[in-house]
């Protein structure tokens, strides 16, 4: 289909360099959603173990687990709209979309792309702060995810962290193998690369975290 094309070509149109684009700086009682699928969710620990959780203790600021396991984009989009309209907050984590990604399926990668289009631009609109996490294809070796995580990360200007999850799902030591999803060894990892991001985009000084 053509209009992949088109969608991509506009995303590689605006691309960006290494440097992560800047968020404006958190406030102490800023509120965080980290919205995502069963990455977030993590259904098989206990809620403390999870990402949101560590990350909510290691900033000092109120993050809201708003995974869902086993959702749609479609279901996905309603509610990341609803949330941004009930809860306000300053910065939103978006960890989704990578299991649904099928290389050789062109209509459905470009309802992909327009389902996070949506999301991405209604945020934008709100003037909500995003992060992008890229969730690698369950496609091994590479386990890397879609490309257009990163192209979408330019096109709105914000920034993204696509390295992570690819280096934790492939490794037996940080899975939860009963479940396929990562240990809290793993999610404390996550929360590492995010406070970084942070700290590297200003959201955050280096005083703020231990």
């Amino acid at each position: 289909m053509r209009w992949i094309g088109i969608i991509v070509g506009f995303l590689v149109l605006m691309g960006c360099g290494n440097k992560p684009p800047q968020l404006p700086v958190l406030a102490e009682n800023a509120k965080i959603i980290a919205f995502g699928d069963e990455l977030t969710a993590a259904p098989h620990l206990t809620n403390e173990q999870t990402y949101p959780a560590l990350l909510e203790k290691q900033l000092k600021r109120p993050v809201i687990n708003a995974g869902v396991a086993g959702e749609t984009l479609a279901q996905a989009v309603k509610r990341f709209h609803q949330l941004i309209e009930t809860e306000k907050p300053a910065l939103i984590i978006l960890c989704h979309g990578g299991y649904h990604f099928e290389p050789d399926n062109e209509k459905n990668n470009v309802e992909i792309l327009e389902q996070f289009r949506q999301m991405l631009g209604f945020a934008r609109a709100k003037k909500v702060s995003v992060i992008l996490m890229g969730v690698p294809e369950k496609t091994p070796p590479h386990f890397a995810p879609a490309g257009f995580y990163k192209r979408l990360a330019s096109a709105f200007e914000i920034p993204y962290n696509g390295a992570i999850l690819s280096k934790l799902l492939p490794n037996p030591q940080m899975m939860d193998t009963a479940h396929s999803l990562p240990n809290p060894q793993a999610y404390q990892l996550v929360v590492d690369a995010l406070v970084s991001l942070l700290q590297e985009t200003h959201a955050i000084s280096t005083q703020n975290t231990p």
